[in-house]
């Protein structure tokens, strides 16, 4: 059977708030305070973790495995992108979304950006191409909630293409970790393949530079667990989140040794 666990940061009707403060301390990462767009009551997020005390099943060893499979894998180096995830849906990277002649040969239909203005290629009128053409503006830093903000809308454009029986490109700047991380939740949440598994398929597929952001590996988990796809717990990881990071001191330069 499935395992669910009441997740912090879980919001009703398996949406995703703005992680707890709590998380990106056991990280080692700064919190970012949520964007307006999507920032959820804190007294909601609240009850959530009340409720959560005595029923939760932790996701800990779910976030641990992850960041254990991202340091382990010791696959293919660089590909050539755009890269095949699932019929409908490619993985690249600016440049990729650039090519259009391979974008035609890959019967490519809809392109997604998720990098803003940086990735958008405004010069290429993707419209003349035959091509519809969607950009959110996202950030990839740790602490930023990325599927809070961008999940729901990148899916409803992706669904789109495979429902017109056309492919979507994803990318972002590299197409490794905004562009990476939305790959993994369709294929999570359309194929409902448990998210380890999800995210195996997409790293051998787009090589070992691949979702190194840790908060989006987070919240890629918390959000398996609010549709039961945790799969089954994985062996050798640990409960609790992991001991905060130290912030390491700051090297002192030789003029201010001279002064000590």
């Amino acid at each position: 059977a499935e395992r669910r666990c009441t997740a912090p940061g879980l919001a009703g009707g398996g949406g995703l708030e703005p992680l707890p403060r709590r998380f990106y301390a056991a990280m080692g990462v700064a919190y970012a305070t949520p964007h307006t767009a999507v920032g959820a009551a804190c007294s909601k997020r609240r009850r959530l973790e009340s409720a959560a005390e005595d029923s939760e099943v932790s996701c800990w060893p779910w976030i641990h495995a992850l960041l254990a499979q991202a340091q382990a894998f010791n696959g293919q180096g660089p590909v050539v992108l755009p890269v095949e995830i699932l019929p409908h849906l490619l993985l690249g990277d600016k440049q990729a979304a650039r090519d259009v002649d391979l974008l035609r040969d890959l019967e490519v239909t809809h392109v997604l950006n998720v990098a803003g203005e940086v990735a958008a290629n405004a010069d290429i009128d993707y419209v003349a191409c035959g091509i519809k053409h969607k950009n959110l503006d996202a950030e990839d830093e740790e602490g930023y909630p990325m599927l809070a903000k961008h999940l729901s809308r990148a899916r409803a454009f992706i669904g789109q293409a495979r429902e017109a029986g056309g492919r979507c490109l994803v990318h972002c700047v590299a197409g490794v970790n905004r562009s990476g991380v939305l790959c993994a939740a369709e294929v999570l949440l359309g194929e409902r393949v448990p998210v380890l598994e999800a995210v195996k398929r997409c790293r051998q597929a787009r090589g070992s530079n691949y979702l190194s952001n840790k908060t989006f590996q987070i919240e890629l988990v918390l959000l398996a667990a609010s549709h039961g796809l945790l799969g089954p717990r994985p062996r050798g990881f640990s409960d609790e989140p992991p001991a905060p990071c130290t912030p390491r001191p700051k090297p002192i330069d030789a003029l201010s040794r001279l002064v000590l």
